[in-house]
Protein backbone atom coordinates (compact mmCIF):
# COMPACT_ATOMS: atom_id res chain seq x y z
CA UNK A 1 0.00 0.00 0.00
CA UNK A 2 1.56 3.64 -0.51
CA UNK A 3 1.31 5.82 2.48
CA UNK A 4 3.89 8.57 0.52
CA UNK A 5 0.52 10.91 0.17
CA UNK A 6 0.47 10.99 4.00
CA UNK A 7 1.89 14.15 5.77
CA UNK A 8 2.33 14.86 9.24
CA UNK A 9 -1.10 15.89 10.93
CA UNK A 10 -1.39 18.17 13.38
CA UNK A 11 -3.60 18.62 16.92
CA UNK A 12 -7.24 18.56 16.27
CA UNK A 13 -6.35 18.03 12.37
CA UNK A 14 -8.22 15.35 10.37
CA UNK A 15 -7.55 14.47 6.44
CA UNK A 16 -10.52 14.21 4.27
CA UNK A 17 -11.01 12.35 1.17
CA UNK A 18 -12.33 14.27 -2.01
CA UNK A 19 -13.44 12.11 -4.56
CA UNK A 20 -13.36 13.53 -7.86
CA UNK A 21 -16.64 14.27 -10.19
CA UNK A 22 -16.84 11.49 -13.03
CA UNK A 23 -19.58 10.78 -15.59
CA UNK A 24 -18.52 7.38 -15.84
CA UNK A 25 -19.63 4.93 -13.29
CA UNK A 26 -16.70 2.46 -14.14
CA UNK A 27 -13.89 4.70 -14.75
CA UNK A 28 -11.16 4.56 -12.10
CA UNK A 29 -11.45 6.28 -8.42
CA UNK A 30 -9.53 9.61 -8.67
CA UNK A 31 -9.55 11.47 -4.95
CA UNK A 32 -7.46 14.26 -3.28
CA UNK A 33 -6.84 13.82 0.32
CA UNK A 34 -6.15 16.94 2.17
CA UNK A 35 -6.13 18.11 5.95
CA UNK A 36 -8.66 20.25 7.87
CA UNK A 37 -9.67 21.14 11.08
CA UNK A 38 -12.05 18.82 13.01
CA UNK A 39 -15.35 17.08 10.37
CA UNK A 40 -17.66 11.51 8.70
CA UNK A 41 -18.21 8.36 6.55
CA UNK A 42 -18.11 5.47 7.29
CA UNK A 43 -18.11 1.92 4.56
CA UNK A 44 -17.59 -1.90 5.24
CA UNK A 45 -14.57 -3.46 6.10
CA UNK A 46 -14.50 -6.50 3.34
CA UNK A 47 -12.61 -9.84 4.04
CA UNK A 48 -8.64 -9.15 4.78
CA UNK A 49 -7.52 -10.80 1.55
CA UNK A 50 -10.15 -8.69 -1.04
CA UNK A 51 -8.58 -6.16 -2.45
CA UNK A 52 -9.65 -3.28 -4.77
CA UNK A 53 -7.42 0.09 -4.94
CA UNK A 54 -8.59 4.38 -5.59
CA UNK A 55 -6.15 6.69 -6.76
CA UNK A 56 -5.27 9.10 -3.70
CA UNK A 57 -3.08 12.12 -4.90
CA UNK A 58 -1.76 10.42 -7.64
CA UNK A 59 -0.67 7.05 -5.54
CA UNK A 60 -3.01 3.97 -6.13
CA UNK A 61 -3.74 2.75 -2.39
CA UNK A 62 -5.19 -0.44 -1.56
CA UNK A 63 -8.50 -0.28 0.16
CA UNK A 64 -11.57 -3.05 0.65
CA UNK A 65 -13.92 -3.40 -2.13
CA UNK A 66 -16.47 -2.24 -0.29
CA UNK A 67 -14.55 1.01 0.11
CA UNK A 68 -14.12 1.02 -3.42
CA UNK A 69 -17.65 0.07 -4.47
CA UNK A 70 -18.85 2.99 -1.71
CA UNK A 71 -16.86 5.67 -3.11
CA UNK A 72 -18.09 4.77 -7.20
CA UNK A 73 -21.82 5.17 -5.83
CA UNK A 74 -20.95 8.62 -3.86
CA UNK A 75 -18.82 9.75 -6.61
CA UNK A 76 -20.60 13.00 -8.21
CA UNK A 77 -21.46 13.29 -11.87
CA UNK A 78 -19.84 16.91 -11.60
CA UNK A 79 -19.33 17.85 -8.44
CA UNK A 80 -16.54 16.13 -5.67
CA UNK A 81 -18.03 14.60 -2.69
CA UNK A 82 -16.11 15.45 0.68
CA UNK A 83 -15.85 12.61 2.67
CA UNK A 84 -14.09 11.01 5.94
CA UNK A 85 -13.01 7.29 5.85
CA UNK A 86 -10.92 5.99 8.74
CA UNK A 87 -9.60 3.40 6.46
CA UNK A 88 -7.89 6.27 3.93
CA UNK A 89 -8.08 9.08 6.50
CA UNK A 90 -5.83 7.81 9.14
CA UNK A 91 -2.24 6.77 8.26
CA UNK A 92 -2.94 3.22 9.44
CA UNK A 93 0.84 2.09 9.45
CA UNK A 94 1.37 4.69 11.89
CA UNK A 95 0.59 3.94 15.23
CA UNK A 96 0.89 7.72 17.19
CA UNK A 97 -0.99 9.15 14.68
CA UNK A 98 -3.60 6.24 14.44
CA UNK A 99 -3.49 6.26 18.35
CA UNK A 100 -4.31 10.69 18.32
CA UNK A 101 -7.19 9.74 16.15
CA UNK A 102 -9.21 7.00 17.67
CA UNK A 103 -9.26 9.61 20.35
CA UNK A 104 -10.95 12.02 18.45
CA UNK A 105 -12.99 9.75 16.44
CA UNK A 106 -16.34 10.90 18.90
CA UNK A 107 -15.57 14.58 17.73
CA UNK A 108 -15.10 13.76 14.13
CA UNK A 109 -18.45 12.09 14.13
CA UNK A 110 -20.35 14.44 15.90
CA UNK A 111 -18.94 17.74 14.10
CA UNK A 112 -19.86 16.16 10.69
CA UNK A 113 -22.88 17.25 8.91
CA UNK A 114 -24.20 13.46 8.28
CA UNK A 115 -22.89 10.31 8.83
CA UNK A 116 -22.89 7.96 5.88
CA UNK A 117 -22.81 4.33 6.46
CA UNK A 118 -22.45 2.01 3.77
CA UNK A 119 -23.64 -1.66 3.81
CA UNK A 120 -22.64 -2.78 0.50
CA UNK A 121 -24.16 -3.25 -2.92
CA UNK A 122 -27.58 -3.57 -3.25
CA UNK A 123 -29.05 -7.28 -2.79
CA UNK A 124 -32.28 -8.97 -4.13
CA UNK A 125 -34.18 -8.41 -0.61
CA UNK A 126 -32.81 -4.87 0.26
CA UNK A 127 -35.14 -2.78 -0.91
CA UNK A 128 -37.99 -5.25 1.20
CA UNK A 129 -35.60 -4.76 4.09
CA UNK A 130 -35.99 -0.98 4.38
CA UNK A 131 -39.44 -0.79 3.12
CA UNK A 132 -39.91 -3.05 6.82
CA UNK A 133 -37.86 -0.57 8.69
CA UNK A 134 -40.06 1.99 7.45
CA UNK A 135 -42.74 0.71 8.09
CA UNK A 136 -42.16 -0.74 11.61
CA UNK A 137 -40.80 2.66 12.47
CA UNK A 138 -44.14 4.24 11.12
CA UNK A 139 -45.84 2.44 14.16
CA UNK A 140 -47.40 4.31 16.67
CA UNK A 141 -48.85 2.98 19.91
CA UNK A 142 -50.27 6.40 20.55
CA UNK A 143 -51.82 5.61 17.09
CA UNK A 144 -54.04 3.37 19.19
CA UNK A 145 -56.22 3.29 22.12
CA UNK A 146 -55.52 0.82 24.54
CA UNK A 147 -58.69 -0.74 23.76
CA UNK A 148 -58.13 -1.58 20.18
CA UNK A 149 -54.24 -2.52 21.00
CA UNK A 150 -55.42 -6.34 19.99
CA UNK A 151 -56.81 -5.72 16.99
CA UNK A 152 -54.56 -3.36 15.96
CA UNK A 153 -51.65 -5.58 16.67
CA UNK A 154 -53.22 -8.57 14.44
CA UNK A 155 -54.26 -6.45 11.48
CA UNK A 156 -50.34 -5.67 11.84
CA UNK A 157 -49.59 -9.34 12.11
CA UNK A 158 -51.64 -9.66 8.50
CA UNK A 159 -49.08 -7.45 6.84
CA UNK A 160 -46.24 -7.82 4.69
CA UNK A 161 -44.03 -6.95 6.67
CA UNK A 162 -44.27 -9.97 8.94
CA UNK A 163 -44.28 -12.56 6.38
CA UNK A 164 -41.21 -14.78 6.04
CA UNK A 165 -39.67 -12.94 3.07
CA UNK A 166 -39.85 -10.16 4.46
CA UNK A 167 -38.13 -11.26 8.14
CA UNK A 168 -35.34 -12.85 6.16
CA UNK A 169 -35.05 -9.85 3.81
CA UNK A 170 -33.85 -8.23 7.67
CA UNK A 171 -32.26 -11.08 8.60
CA UNK A 172 -29.69 -10.93 5.99
CA UNK A 173 -29.80 -7.45 6.09
CA UNK A 174 -28.53 -7.62 10.06
CA UNK A 175 -26.20 -10.23 8.99
CA UNK A 176 -24.03 -7.64 6.95
CA UNK A 177 -19.93 -7.37 7.81
CA UNK A 178 -21.00 -3.24 8.28
CA UNK A 179 -23.49 -4.17 11.88
CA UNK A 180 -19.95 -6.07 12.97
CA UNK A 181 -17.55 -3.20 13.12
CA UNK A 182 -16.05 -2.05 16.35
CA UNK A 183 -17.16 1.51 15.89
CA UNK A 184 -20.79 1.09 14.91
CA UNK A 185 -21.76 2.98 17.65
CA UNK A 186 -19.91 6.16 17.06
CA UNK A 187 -21.06 6.19 13.36
CA UNK A 188 -24.71 5.44 13.61
CA UNK A 189 -25.08 7.23 17.07
CA UNK A 190 -22.88 10.62 17.34
CA UNK A 191 -23.81 12.40 13.64
CA UNK A 192 -26.87 14.54 13.28
CA UNK A 193 -28.10 12.68 10.48
CA UNK A 194 -27.12 9.08 9.15
CA UNK A 195 -27.76 7.76 5.64
CA UNK A 196 -27.39 4.23 5.01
Amino acid sequence: MSTSFYTPLKENKIRVLEILPSEEFSEIINTICRIISLASGTSTEGKPNDTSYIWVNGHKHKVTPNLESASRHLRGDKNKTVIWVDAVCINQNDIPERDAQLKIMADIYKKAKMGLSWLGEESDDSSLAFRMIQRWASFSVRKVSSGSLRAFLENKLQDEIFMPRSVTALKNMLQRPYWKRVWIQQEVALPPIVTM
